[in-house]
């Protein structure tokens, strides 16, 4: 080592840029912001307006749709999801049993793909309700902007660590929660609450991931864990399409972050904020775990002097 105090930067430098256990902690890492993408953009599938029309009483036992162009208004070759002509209750679903000069609103409705969103719990259907769908990803959006200089805060003062834990666990169970909402109102409540206390988990998460990576093989591991957000979103597409209730759906998903309860025991600290709190122990114990899983014995032997140096830290 050319200086008696050596950086955090030099020091991964002798250990290696990128050995095993720096490919584990990245892994972690890269699980941890994958469950956090998929809960933080939720919203996109729970609220999302889903294909419907109006429902037809004494016409949808019918084996065959045709009747569907007499029954209900096309409006660009699709049927209209609010609208129906009056219907005159005759038994055979043709032309002559509805009057197509008067349109009434519809009370029921069919949902063309069985699938189920708040629009359907909620009875937001129809155009005049459209704004209460968009306003779940503005109050997701405000959520996380609350949130973000909260979870600084609580990151400067608790640790990266626990504030990546407590975000992505506290968003599981406010999702949980949402999944069982009695109303409109709750919903976007614990919507908010859920981004509010996940704000900081993928600035954590990147941060905890890239910090015990070499100078040199940092931005290939920034970029992996950036594209594990999006990796999160796919797999969240997926999950939708497996499970198209909105509530179901929101269990089986905010249940995945209970794993990261486990990270208390397998996942490092972030060093450089142990050097700062003047825990140099703690921050001795994770770079002794790098050292252990480089086969190289000079490297343990590099490690091993500067360990003195650390607690003159800076």
């Amino acid at each position: 080592m050319s200086s008696s105090h050596p950086s955090l930067d030099s020091i991964l430098c002798d250990l290696g840029q990128l050995g095993k256990y720096q490919c584990f902690t990245v892994t972690l890492f890269s699980i941890a912001v994958i469950i956090h993408s998929a809960i933080h953009t939720a919203f996109v599938f729970t609220a999302r307006n889903v294909q419907y029309r109006c429902e037809v009483p004494g016409c949808e036992s019918s084996p065959s749709e045709t009747w569907l162009q007499n029954a209900i208004p096309f409006v660009h070759d699709q049927p209209s999801k609010c609208t129906r002509f009056l219907y005159l209750n005759g038994s055979e679903c043709n032309y002559l049993d509805f009057n197509r000069s008067i349109v009434e609103r519809c009370n029921d409705y069919v949902y063309v793909n069985g699938e189920a969103t708040i629009l359907h719990d909620f009875d937001l259907q129809c155009d005049e309700n459209l704004w209460k769908l968009t306003l779940v990803g503005t109050v997701n959006s405000i959520g996380q902007f609350v949130g973000l200089p909260i979870a600084g805060f609580f990151s400067d003062r608790y640790g990266r660590l626990t504030t990546l834990i407590v975000a992505i666990v506290s968003s599981g169970i406010f999702g949980i929660i949402r999944s069982f909402s009695p109303s409109y109102i709750f919903f976007c409540v614990f919507e908010f609450l859920d981004s509010a206390f996940g704000a900081g988990a993928y600035t954590c998460g990147y941060i905890l991931g890239v910090e015990l990576v070499g100078p040199q093989r940092r931005v290939l591991m920034g970029t992996l864990i950036s594209c594990s957000y999006a990796l999160g979103e796919v797999l969240l597409g997926g999950l939708a399409w497996g499970i198209p209730q909105w509530r179901p759906f929101l269990q089986v998903l905010c249940s995945s972050s209970f794993i990261l309860l486990f990270y208390y025991w397998i996942a490092p600290e972030s060093v450089r904020w142990l050097l700062v709190q003047q825990k140099f122990n703690k921050a001795k114990q994770i770079l002794s775990k790098v050292a252990k899983l480089i086969t190289h014995q000079t490297l343990k032997r590099i490690l091993s002097q500067v360990y003195l140096n650390l607690g003159d830290y800076v």
